[in-house]
């Protein structure tokens, strides 16, 4: 066997060594990712997604009623506490994740949009509240306007006006 050919074997060795290392990296790395853990993590974000959207769609649907709804506001703040508490601990797992990194602003924010929606919902019912109060005092005014032996000219027409127009009062 002459250098040429020891080379040559050196160097075919030293390249299936770099193969198989690299094989084994690969698979290592592969075995480290936990399909069922990511799914877990991307299903609770998209949770928290819905929660989200959902929080808009409720304090839009509030907004456009004149009066306040048959069915109270749904509180999804415990619903949204969960989902966080189960990043938490699915971030725990991995704490160089970018979940990790990212969790507390997240959090942060859907904590302050939950208040967000709380406060929004007892103004909402207080402005409904105020609302019905004006239309019902002005339809009383009203009535008893009727019953006077003196007309106030024009009092009868703006009451009218404003208890037609007291669903337009309502800020969206």
């Amino acid at each position: 066997m002459n250098k040429s050919e020891t080379m040559q074997n050196i160097l075919l060795g030293v390249v299936a060594l770099v193969l198989i290392a690299t094989l084994v990296f690969l698979y290592d790395k592969t075995q480290a990712v936990d399909l069922r853990d990511e799914n877990e993590i991307l299903g609770l974000l998209r949770d928290l997604k819905e929660i989200d959207g959902r929080w808009d769609f409720d304090v839009l649907r509030a907004s456009l009623q004149p009066v306040a709804a048959a069915l109270p506001p749904v509180d999804r703040r415990s619903v949204a506490e969960r989902a966080l508490r189960a990043l938490g601990d699915a971030a725990g797992k991995n704490p160089a994740s970018v979940l990790s990194a990212n969790l507390p602003e997240l959090a942060k924010a859907i904590m302050q949009k939950a208040r967000l929606v709380e406060e929004f919902n007892v103004e909402d019912a207080a402005a409904k509240a105020g609302l019905n109060a004006l239309v019902g005092n002005a339809m009383e005014l009203g009535a008893q306007a009727a019953q006077l032996k003196v007309k106030v000219p024009g009092l009868e027409s703006l009451l009218n006006r404003l208890v037609a127009g007291a669903p337009d009062l309502h800020p969206i």
